[in-house]
């Protein structure tokens, strides 16, 4: 049968990239967007936009109507605190409904390894328990992640949850655009000389991590760390200062920022 995907949050930075790929591909893609105006990129290209509000279940039934896959890239993101979290985590609820009601056959979930904290107690692995979260993206993500396992657990569902790194690349506001803004200006600071790994991905390897976990009956009901190869901060910030022609990215100490 060939693959019908619906790809939630496709207007924003992965769920484009994503979307541009599978269109080189022998499948049928359903776009999923939230509104216009989050949508510009998504828009030049061919094919129909599935306009939906994934805290409303009867949108997200209908959105994946004749779809056999789906691919969970939506979050919340609003400003308003609340919002966010009905979207990441109340939407994935509705999702998770929804492919057990229409037999998804496979389900992945895009989750991150901001689940594990910003500053996780090593060691880690895909098999750790979550780790106190730092912030609300953090606390909704596992919020989202846990409704993933239970379905997981239950029989209802296949389902892969894949843990994404730091996504970079064009277009991507925190780890590209705002960083070379910064640096220009010089008000980027690395931490004790960016020593620690940054766990960054290019937004090309995200997406081929996506392609080739659709479908694979081998990763059901299990979860993936997805990085690129270990690198730290400074050469990471340190390759966007050359882009810009400056020689080095300042850097502070983590006791001067514990006593600011």
């Amino acid at each position: 049968m060939k693959p019908v995907i619906l790809v939630t949050g496709a207007g924003g930075f992965l769920g484009c990239r994503l979307v541009e790929h599978l269109l080189e591909q022998d499948v049928t893609v359903k776009a999923m967007a939230h509104r216009p105006a989050g949508a510009i990129r998504l828009a030049r290209l061919p094919l129909e936009i599935t306009w939906c509000d994934i805290t409303r279940a009867d949108e997200v039934r209908s959105a994946m109507d004749g779809c056999n896959v789906v691919v969970h890239c939506a979050y919340g993101t609003a400003p308003d605190s609340y919002q966010a979290k009905l979207a990441t985590e109340n939407g994935t609820e509705n999702l998770l409904r929804a492919a057990v009601e229409k037999n998804i056959k496979h389900f992945i979930h895009i989750s991150t390894i901001a689940v594990y904290s910003y500053s996780p107690k090593p060691p880690i692995s895909e098999d750790s328990p979550f780790q106190p979260p730092s912030d609300n993206y953090c606390r909704n993500k596992i919020k989202a992640e846990k409704a993933v396992w239970k379905a997981i657990r239950k029989g209802d569902l296949n389902a892969t949850v894949l843990r994404m790194g730091n996504i970079y690349g064009p277009f991507s506001v925190p780890w590209t655009i705002r960083p070379i803004k910064n640096i220009q200006e010089g008000v980027e600071c690395l931490v004790d000389e960016g020593a620690n790994p940054s766990n960054m991905l290019f937004v090309d390897n995200a997406v081929e991590a996506i392609l080739r976990t659709i479908g694979n009956r081998n990763a059901y009901g299990k979860a993936f760390f997805i990085t690129d190869d270990e690198r730290n901060w400074r050469s990471f910030y340190e390759q966007y200062a050359h882009w810009s022609g400056i020689k080095k990215v300042k850097s502070v100490t983590y006791r001067q920022i514990r006593d600011m």
